[in-house]
């Protein structure tokens, strides 16, 4: 019966690797898309600032 605990030993770590993996993706889309809005908002302000400068 050992190999039935080493193989959900296996299954376990393998699904805690999914998971650790996923929430590691979420986190890098959530922080790239919140950079990319802080861009495209400096960039909007800068441009607002150089019209308002006309």
């Amino acid at each position: 019966m050992s190999w039935l605990r080493n193989r959900s030993d296996a299954d376990r770590r393998d699904r805690d690797d999914r998971a650790r993996r996923d929430r590691e993706d979420r986190e890098r889309r959530d922080r790239e898309d919140r950079d990319r809005r802080d861009r495209e908002d400096r960039d909007r302000r800068d441009r607002e600032d150089r019209e308002r400068a006309r």
